[in-house]
Formats: C-alpha cells, structure tokens, sequence
C-alpha cells in the first residue's frame, strides 16, 4: 500500500492507476479551475476504496498548473487547533510559489499580523512546542511573536492569565480579527507569481474521516469561517457516511449529521464504484506478503483467451485477482466484503509463511463465509463424513447454483490433457465430494491420465498430504475460521 509520506514522480503511473481514477481527476480540476469564489468540494468514497490514493496523485499532477497544497488531517490529528495544521501546511506548501521576497515566514508573518489577535483567541492552548513542531523552531518564533507572545515567556502561563479575557471579549472584536485574516490570507494567494501557474489555489485535506470526531469538526468550522477567500479551493477527502456518525457522537443520534455537513460543502463529488476487475487487482496488489508463498493447483490464465499459455509476467497476485473476482461475481459481494476477505487472506499467508497452498479452495471458502456465514461449519461437518449423497442439494442454501463459468483446463505431465466448463457451484461441490475421502483412500493418479475435475482434484490433495511444506487440506477450515475475525 502507498505510504503518505512516498514520494510521487510520475502521478498516476507510480504506482500504477489500476482504477483508472485520472480522467475523474481530470474533470474535476477543469470544474473546480473555474471557480473564482471559495469553493469547498467533498470528494465521498467508502473506505478501501483508494482515497489516499486518489487525491496524492491529483496534488501531485496540478503542481505545475496550479499552486497546490495536501494536507493529511489524520497525521496531526494530534493537535488541539487545526487552525495551526492548516496554516502550517498552506505556509510550508505555498511559499514555492511566493516571489522570492515572500518566501519566509517573516514576510508570510506580516502578512497574517493582522489576523494575529484572532490566532490568539481563537487557540488558547497553543503551545509553544506545538508551534515549533508545526512551523520549525526560528518560525514558531516568529509566528509567537506575530500574535504577541514572547518566545521567552511561560507561553502556557500567559495564554491561561489571557483565557478569561479572551472570553469576555465582544462578538464585534472577533468577526473584525475574522475579517483580518482573510484579508491577510487573500493578500498571499494574490501574491503568488502567476508566470507558471493559474489561480485558484487548490487546497487537498485527506483522512478527515479518521480523525477524532471534535477535531474534525473544528477543522470544518476553521475552514468555513476562516479561508473564505477568493481563488482557494478546497478538496475535502472523507467517507461521509463514517463522518456523519462521528458527528452524531458529538451531537447526538437524533441530530441531522447530514444537514449539518451541507453548511460546509458547496459539491459532492462520489467516487464511482470500480468494477469487480479492477478492484480485484487493485486490492490483491496491495498484500505485502504474497510473494511469501505458493499458490498452487490452479493456472488461471486460460480465462484470459490464453489457453495452454501463461501470459508474459503472470505471478501469483494475478492468480489471486482473477480467482477473487470470479467469486466475487458469483456472490455479487459488495467491495467492502473484498477488502475484508484480502485482509483475512494476508493474515492467512503470514501464517503459512514459506508453504504452497491451493488458492483455489481457499478464496472459495473465504467468499463462501462473506456471503454466508455458518458455511465453514457446515462445510466441516461434510467433508468428516464418507457419506455425501443429496449434497448438491444442501448445498444450494449457501452458493446459487447458477452464474458465469470458467474454462478449466487440466494439466499433465505432455501439457493439456482435459477441459471442463465450470461455475462455482459445481467447483464447490466438487471440492466437498472429494474431500470427503478418507486420507488413507487417496492413492497416486498419473497426472497425465486424469480426465475428470474429481480425479484432478485427488491427485492434487495426494500431492499435498504427502509433500513437505503444503498445507493439509485438514487445515483449510480452522485457517479460514482464524482469520474470519478480522473485520473492517
């Protein structure tokens, strides 16, 4: 998965933009590059759904067409004052598009003296260390000093003596030190050399979402009452749904989280949902440790039209991918679910670290308990007995018995030897009819004499109970029931 903090060369080829998500970008920034007021844009997707991602990639493409600033509001989540998070970012991000005279906080302070008494007020907690952590140590200086507060002082001290005073202050003072900042803060953007760039100033806040339900409602409140200001956009990153439930943990369940988000953007944007496809492979690409095992048994590639041939650079992540989205489809699992069951399969491959394991049975049964939980026990119970007779018919209360089919091809020794057109009803089936042979039953097939799925299957599982580092398909259930606690 792409770090926050890695740097982007080239957007949307590293890594690759699997999810085709750059012509979405691209409409937006001619959208939003004709706003010439404030503008406040709600990017909404569900989580897992390449956020991050997503607006990383877009910041990174406008640096050379339009000032632009990223924020991760979850990495300073830490602070007591977004104010502070906000300012810190736009001074550290926009100051290399200043005239060289203003590329300092000295001249980027003055600029914002005069919303200095606001700063004051507004954050009567600001510490010291918190500034110098925000800003550097000679600019937090300088800033204490812009809003009146030596650097030699007990800051804390200070500020508490002046809390009640702050309070006590009248609402005309502070709609007037209001209206002072945003004077200060358009007199930078008008600033900004325009030889190489355009207006507006596109302001990127990423993971708000993530972050304590209070922080991220005074980050809201300090973007709507402080930079409205011509020419600055703001792009807002969240899962909307997860942050209308924030609110109401602030507010209350009866209270319209909905309404309330209204106040603050002016569009909503929602990310279209990827197909199952794109979505497979974008997810499968992302598990750190596959390379860490074999996945054996299946060799998918003939679904792709290449049948008999493996295709240039097939690993086992296309394996994954291909297999992920033919269940997927067969259950119409929502994507959520596919993050879920990717994150079940990580867990599952750090356990069998080193050792080959029949990835097709597994996702089988990982998708299976998505989209029916209770089919792993059942399934259990099954495979213990000699006896399977009328089990197609039990199984059609956890798998439909329709849906697409896949060319599977058997493989011997002198290449392919046997074809078989299959959906995961009959694979399913299949799986449990066979396993339920008793280990010592199970004798050696020549591969180049297997004709049928079930023989296919046989000799597979005599290979793996009888060969070092495989997993024992005796193993598959608990696997599959240990990872099944981890959620999202």
């Amino acid at each position: 998965m792409e770090s926050n903090s890695e740097e982007i060369k080239s957007p949307w080829k590293d890594p690759k933009d699997q999810l085709e998500r750059a012509k979405y970008a691209d409409i937006l920034t001619k959208y939003l590059s004709q706003k010439s007021g404030e503008f406040v844009l709600n990017l909404d997707a569900p989580w897992g759904m390449g956020k991050t991602y997503f607006i990383r990639h877009w910041h990174k493409s406008l640096e050379d067409k339009h000032p632009a600033v990223y924020i991760n509001a979850w990495e300073t989540d830490f602070s007591d004052d977004p104010l502070v998070t906000v300012i810190s970012g736009v001074h550290e991000q926009l100051k290399n598009y200043l005239p060289t005279a203003d590329q300092n906080l000295e001249s980027f302070g003055r600029k914002l003296k005069s919303g200095g008494r606001f700063l004051k007020s507004l954050s009567p907690i600001i510490a010291k260390g918190l500034l110098k952590k925000a800003l550097g140590s000679e600019e937090g200086k300088a800033l204490l000093d812009n809003i009146g507060l030596s650097d030699d002082a007990d800051v804390v001290s200070e500020i508490s003596e002046k809390s009640m005073s702050v309070l006590l202050k009248n609402h005309s003072e502070a709609t007037s030190s209001m209206k002072d900042f945003s004077k200060a803060l358009g007199d930078v953007i008008r600033s900004i050399d325009k030889k190489n760039v355009s207006l507006p100033v596109f302001l990127f806040i990423d993971e708000l979402d993530r972050c304590r339900p209070t922080y991220a409602i005074e980050l809201l409140e300090t973007v709507k009452h402080l930079f409205n200001v011509d020419n600055i956009v703001f792009v807002i990153a969240t899962d909307s749904a997860q942050l209308r439930h924030a609110i109401s943990a602030v507010y209350g369940d009866n209270f319209d989280g909905e309404l309330y988000l209204g106040r603050f953007f002016h569009q909503r944007y929602k990310l279209p949902d990827p197909n199952y496809s794109q979505y497979c492979k974008f997810k499968t690409g992302q598990i750190t440790n596959i390379g860490n095992v074999t996945v054996g048994c299946f060799r998918p590639w003939h679904i792709l039209g290449n049948k008999g041939k493996e295709p240039s650079g097939w690993d086992s992540s296309d394996s994954v991918s291909v297999l992920l989205t033919f269940y997927s489809r067969h259950f119409s699992l929502p994507l959520r679910s596919i993050v879920k069951i990717v994150t079940q399969l990580e867990a599952i491959f750090s356990l069998i670290n080193g050792r080959e394991i029949d990835i097709v049975y597994l996702l089988l049964l990982l998708t299976c308990n998505e989209s029916k939980p209770g089919v792993i026990s059942w399934a259990r119970g099954i495979v213990s007995k000699i006896n399977t007779s009328g089990l197609n018919e039990q199984i059609k209360k956890y798998v439909p018995s329709d849906g697409q089919k896949i060319g599977w091809v058997i493989y011997g020794y002198n290449g392919c030897i046997a074809e078989n057109e299959i959906n995961v009803f009959q694979i399913f089936s299949t799986y449990l009819r066979t396993l339920s042979v008793q280990v010592d039953d199970i004798s050696y097939i020549d591969p180049d004499k297997v004709t049928s799925l079930d023989e296919y299957i046989l000799q597979i599982r005599y290979r793996y109970e009888n060969k070092h580092k495989t997993v024992k398909y005796s193993n598959y259930f608990d696997l599959v029931e240990m990872a099944g606690g981890f959620d999202i």
